[in-house]
């Protein structure tokens, strides 16, 4: 509302000019049997609605980093999505084990501790939808003050080669950079799966140590969780030593040696 447009307001019924503003040095006016200042009025107006707009603004900004997981994460298998600590049934003590170590995990990171998780062992044991379930468990629980992200390694180097060719691509590598050092809690997926055969001896290409050296350096103060089939061995072989270092920096290991590939576990052949 302009003064202009209140003092006009006004003019349309009777008014009764009382004392002076001390504030503006105007006349105060009888406006439904109160004595108001027009000018105090338009501000009284002008912070009611500054304070509605960044009550709106807050509550976006909470709810941007609330759908943070579910619109900015990048999983390779969609049935992921639906990962929760309580559908993960465990067929073994091992698992039995991990799960309780994980949800151990999750209360401390509801404390403020910082430290890396890392779920290694054979693929097709949980190790995914165990990291998912960690960041929708702190996602739904935080009252949406914390941002999580998912990120299959293996698509997001996919993304950023072809965003080279296809220059309207918004999946750089600044992007996804950005993006992960960013969030509060991370998952780093399937890390090495982008060389092939879990059973290699090539070395990661100076691109991908690139890539992931950036974002293991931008997240030594936040949490990272990653999962991988490959041995700490293999990691130090295909990896440079203070990449490896970085996002091995404080861990809890998680250990799958014993559980069965659930994929594969019912074929008949």
């Amino acid at each position: 509302m302009r003064l202009e447009h209140i003092q006009k307001t006004f003019q349309k019924n009777p008014t009764y000019h009382s004392d002076r503003c001390e504030k503006h040095s105007m006349e105060h006016i009888i406006w439904k049997q109160q004595s108001i200042c027009p000018r105090c009025f338009l501000e009284q107006q002008d912070q009611q609605l500054q304070e509605q707009i960044e009550g709106q603004y807050k509550k976006s900004q909470k709810m941007k980093k609330y759908n943070t997981l579910y619109h900015s994460s990048l999983v390779s298998d969609s049935t992921i999505l639906k990962a929760t600590m309580e559908s993960y049934k465990p067929t073994c003590e091992e698992e039995r084990r991990n799960k309780q170590i994980i949800l151990e995990c999750i209360q401390r990171y509801k404390q403020g501790e910082i430290f890396n998780v890392i779920l290694q062992g054979l693929q097709g044991t949980g190790k995914s939808h165990l990291a998912y379930s960690i960041l929708k468990e702190l996602n739904e629980t935080a009252e949406y003050k914390i941002s999580s992200l998912f990120i299959s390694v293996e698509d997001m180097l996919r993304k950023i080669r072809a965003s080279f060719q296809d220059k309207e691509s918004k999946y750089t590598e600044n992007y996804f950079v950005d993006l992960m050092s960013g969030v509060d809690f991370l998952v780093l997926d399937d890390l090495g799966a982008e060389t092939g055969a879990i059973k290699t001896d090539k070395k990661a290409t100076d691109f991908v140590q690139r890539v992931l050296y950036a974002i293991g350096t931008t997240r030594q103060d936040k949490p990272t969780i990653l999962t991988t089939n490959l041995t700490g061995k293999a990691l130090f072989s295909m990896y440079d030593r203070k990449l490896v270092s970085r996002l091995l920096k404080n861990p809890k290991y998680i250990i799958f040696k014993e559980s069965k590939d659930k994929r594969i576990s019912s074929s008949p052949f």
